[in-house]
């Protein structure tokens, strides 16, 4: 984000230390990148700094607000009641509509992987060091449904991430396919009105980033792919079973491997094409040349 924020704005970063000692001068355009629980944590700080100024939020987990239950339930609508903002910005059509749902603004704004991570030169498919395998956090509803895929055969490998971005890029280039489930079973109220959900509908750049490193990347359907435009990358593939899964994991290791990096490098250029961040730059001149809304 900063790369692409900084071709197209003249940014002054402001650190967490300097945000508690200082203010900002009135009138001007903030952007907020904080993690909501950092952010909800520093809200005397923050309000207290922003006096004067509108501010965008950026947030890449709505749902924490949204929780019936959760610890920072509600947040959002703090935040809005409490602070001058201009909008939030989500990654999500669908958790977008929620918020303003909520009476919030919100924009959606996509993120991507910049060109530079993008591996224009890709292991060879024989020579890489890892089959399926899943990078990420263990949690319980994700452990059944990798046992669910070992009951059909499939048997994925747990990775750690290693200590840096960097790292983890080059662990995914060197696997084949990356696999896993955001399936949830969420109670939210939204404008007062409980629901259950079981999808987050928010998670599509990590297959961006799968994808760009030239890995294939299954995870489950959810609508929200659509706004990605997720059909036109070959290399991702979405299921709507754990049996659906089993057979698209099997397919893709089963690939003649020219058919497999063929597939690869159509993904990656495709990737390298799109307009990316420069998507999220748009929406941020839009609403600070005063059109806050889609």
């Amino acid at each position: 984000m900063s790369e692409a924020l900084e071709a197209r704005f003249d940014v002054k970063y402001v650190t967490v230390d300097a945000l508690r000692s200082g203010n900002f001068p009135p009138g001007s355009h903030i952007l907020s990148r904080l993690k909501i629980r950092t952010f909800a944590r520093m809200m005397p700080d923050i309000k207290r700094a922003t006096q004067g100024s509108q501010i965008m939020v950026y947030d890449q987990d709505p749902w924490e607000s949204f929780f019936v239950a959760g610890d920072y339930s509600g947040i959002y609508s703090f935040i809005w009641q409490n602070l001058n903002v201009s909008t939030f910005l989500n990654i999500s059509h669908w958790w977008r509509d929620r918020v303003i749902e909520s009476g919030m603004r919100s924009r959606f704004v996509q993120i991507w992987t910049l060109p530079r991570y993008c591996k224009e030169e890709i292991v060879p498919w024989k020579k890489r060091d890892h089959g399926a395998v899943f990078c990420g956090t263990l949690y319980p509803r994700r452990k059944n449904f990798f046992d669910d895929l070992a009951r059909h055969g499939v048997e994925v490998e747990i990775l750690k991430a290693g200590k840096s971005f960097p790292d983890y890029l080059d662990l995914i280039s060197r696997s084949k396919v990356a696999v896993r489930s955001e399936w949830v079973d969420w109670n939210i109220s939204v404008n007062g009105i409980s629901q259950t959900i079981i999808s987050p509908n928010a998670l599509w750049k990590r297959d961006i980033e799968t994808a760009a490193c030239g890995a294939f990347s299954i995870r489950d359907h959810d609508s929200e792919g659509d706004s990605w435009q997720i059909s036109e990358i070959p290399s991702i593939k979405s299921y709507r079973s754990v049996e659906e899964s089993a057979e698209k994991v099997k397919s893709v290791l089963s690939l003649h491997p020219d058919d497999a990096e063929d597939t690869i490098r159509k993904s990656i250029k495709t990737i390298m094409g799109r307009r990316g961040w420069n998507q999220m730059c748009d929406i941020i001149e839009e609403v600070l040349n005063g059109n806050i809304h889609d």
